[in-house]
């Protein structure tokens, strides 16, 4: 899963655990754990998903939080600055795996 298309899937399914579950164990995993039906994730996803929240945590201290909307209003610049960064982090994050960077 390259990085559009973990986006496309973060924005349909709304939640970033989720998202990451699914990229890491698959969709079906992630569609019982949605639902409630999982309570416990595999160890390798549960790292994935630490290993990635300390990177995100790391880039966002390293690059922080620019405002790109000006003109807007502050929760939308703000959201609109998040999306971003988070495209970005992401596009860096993957890269990374499939040796883009």
């Amino acid at each position: 899963m390259g990085a559009y298309k973990f986006c496309t899937e973060l924005r349909e399914r709304g939640n970033l655990e989720t998202t990451l579950i699914s990229y890491n164990a698959g969709p079906a995993v992630a569609g019982s754990w949605q639902e409630g039906s999982r309570t416990t994730l595999p160890r390798e996803t549960s790292s994935y998903i630490r290993k990635f929240q300390g990177v995100y945590q790391a880039y966002t201290r390293t690059y922080g939080m620019g405002w790109t909307g000006q003109g807007t209003d502050f929760a939308t610049a703000f959201q609109e600055q998040k999306k971003q960064n988070l495209e970005n982090f992401l596009d860096s994050f993957f890269g990374i795996f499939i040796g883009k960077k």
